[in-house]
């Protein structure tokens, strides 16, 4: 395997105003976010899914899970995937 997609999942909603679990769940994903950022070849594909390369994100990945274990309100996913996925468009569309 040569890359992964990684994904936090959210709490379900309660419906309040201030749920302590999404309050916890958005910073986890500002934490992977900063974290990331010391990694140009992770790919955040949107604010909850990244995807790695093994080859060089093997750190990363690491600290994804240690993070998202260690918040009570997210659990996470991980698809392994033999080479690059094609099919997931990762450029910015350009805007008229």
């Amino acid at each position: 395997m040569n890359y992964a997609l990684f994904l936090i999942v959210p709490p379900e909603p309660t419906g309040q105003p201030r749920d302590e679990r999404m309050q916890q769940f958005l910073a986890l994903a500002h934490r992977l976010a900063t974290i990331k950022t010391r990694n140009e070849d992770v790919v955040q594909l949107h604010p909850d899914l990244w995807q790695i390369p093994l080859h060089s994100g093997l750190a990363f990945l690491a600290a994804c899970v240690s993070e998202t274990n260690s918040c009570e309100s997210a659990s996470y996913r991980v698809v392994f995937l033999p080479e690059k996925p094609d099919w997931i468009e990762t450029s910015t569309p350009k805007l008229s």
